[in-house]
């Protein structure tokens, strides 16, 4: 009999785990809207859970379903980086823009979780809320910086205009990439071949 109760509280307890590992995956994958590299957070998290779970017969996942997750958030990464690049540079922006971009949009993506959106759905609602003031943010610190670096705020709008639609794809790219390593890691710690 005691065997039994043993074993049951190791599988709750693992059960227990699984689900706030799950948790912290979705509450890092909305950060990438920040700008938080919540993709990078996420596997980490996954490595941990590796290695506590390396001697054990529980949930699990496989070296090949790891590599595959860091297949995916390099390829986000990538695709932001290009969009961000693209954006500013496809226009004439100068580095000082680009810059003021990458800032603007991280204190717009904080301000917008912390503002909100009239939508009824409180957690939808701060999310997208980061999201377009985080691509807000790109846009006004690109036309400062392009501004402050030319003077001519008709060149600085069209910059800052590139900036905010690299910011969104890019974003939403990386957010899509993370919603594939979620999905993976989700269905990895119940499925074993995973």
């Amino acid at each position: 009999m005691e065997i039994l109760i043993g074993e049951f509280w190791i599988n709750t307890l693992w059960v227990t785990g699984a689900v706030v590992l799950v948790l912290l995956l979705l509450t890092s994958w909305v950060t990438n809207v920040l700008g938080i590299p919540g993709n990078w957070i996420n596997l980490a998290l996954i490595g941990l859970w590796m290695f506590l779970a390396r001697d054990t017969e529980v949930m699990g996942y496989t070296w090949i379903a790891l590599i595959a997750m860091i297949v995916v958030a390099v390829l986000g990464e990538i695709i932001e980086f290009a969009a961000g690049a693209l954006g500013t540079s496809a226009v004439g922006g100068s580095k000082r823009s680009g810059v003021l971009s990458l800032v603007g949009s991280m204190i717009g993506g904080v301000v917008g979780m912390f503002v909100g959106l009239p939508i009824p759905i409180p957690i939808i609602a701060s999310v997208i809320s980061a999201l377009l003031f985080a691509c807000g943010g790109a846009l006004a610190g690109a036309a400062l910086g392009e501004y402050w670096a030319e003077g001519k705020w008709d060149t600085s709008l069209k910059v800052g205009h590139a900036a905010f639609w690299a910011r969104l794809i890019g974003t939403v790219a990386k957010t899509f990439c993370g919603a594939v390593i979620v999905a993976v890691a989700t269905i990895g710690l119940f499925v074993s071949w995973l």
